[in-house]
């Protein structure tokens, strides 16, 4: 048996990740199935495949939901030591309005309707677009 979907990482709803998330281990599941159909004990392969890749599906959503949790001051959970500039860099890209740079806008679209990884909006040419247009700079 492996945990899947809400058994192995439940979002907050109101971020609109779970779904997603469940899908994207879905597809991680049948790949690590077929990858494993040659292997002389393919339900070991399948647990372990399944169980060190899915962080790699998990972790963009677990970054946006967290994130913005954790802005709430009553939300239980130690804040990364870089916060607070974490926090102004966010500030920064997803401003009241859709941003007016097209690579921008693309990245946080990609990245929010999890089609790319969360590093994508910190890959030096958002980063650059993003200090540019906004004056603040990145978190590390």
């Amino acid at each position: 048996m492996l945990p899947v979907a809400d058994a192995f990482c439940r979002f907050n709803p109101i971020h609109g990740q779970g779904m997603s998330s469940a899908a994207k281990q879905a597809l991680l599941l049948q790949d690590v199935l077929d990858r494993a159909a040659a292997d002389p004990d393919p339900i070991a392969a399948v647990q372990a495949g399944f169980m060190a890749e899915v962080a790699s599906v998990l972790e963009t959503p677990w970054i946006m939901s967290t994130s913005a949790d954790l802005v709430l001051p009553q939300t239980r959970g130690e804040r990364p030591d870089n916060f607070a500039e974490a926090r102004q860099f966010e500030a920064a890209l997803f401003p009241r309005r859709p941003s007016p740079i097209p690579v921008v806008h693309r990245a946080m679209i990609e990245v929010a309707q999890l089609l790319q990884p969360h590093q994508r909006l910190h890959e030096p040419d958002v980063v650059r677009r993003i200090e540019a247009a906004s004056g603040v700079q990145a978190a590390a």
